[in-house]
């Protein structure tokens, strides 16, 4: 499970992502939820809801730029949970490091995510 928290709307997410915005914070030890008995659901079950409840995951990154992002996709394809939180998915006024070299997007269509890459993004390949 991908979990994306940020605090601007998401939109074209992949398949099996789900985004929360804005979470709400609270201090720890405050959730007023009671912990259902081990006879009235199975334990997959509430693991999984515990994770929702608390927000825990296998894995946190911080980062949802192309790094980040790859790293989610890869870590889920090993069947781990992860939460992957961006400050802001606004596109920023200063160079950063978008740039994908053609070994980064080898990497990007071997973990399934060709279609993440812009068409006016992809460059033709030499023949």
């Amino acid at each position: 499970m991908l979990t994306m928290y940020s605090g601007t709307k998401l939109t074209e997410l992949p398949p099996g992502v789900s985004a929360t915005h804005s979470p709400q914070l609270r201090k720890r030890g405050s959730s007023t939820q009671i912990a259902p008995t081990a006879q009235a659901i199975d334990t997959t079950d509430y693991r999984e809801q515990r994770r929702r409840i608390h927000h825990e995951a296998d894995v946190v990154i911080v980062g949802a730029g192309i790094l980040g992002c790859a790293a989610a996709v890869a870590f889920g394809k090993q069947g781990r949970s992860v939460i992957l939180l961006e400050k802001s998915l606004k596109e920023p006024d200063r160079i950063v490091g978008e740039l994908l070299q053609p070994g980064g997007v080898n990497a990007l269509e071997k973990l399934g995510m060709r279609a993440c890459i812009p068409q006016s993004s992809r460059t033709r390949q030499a023949p």
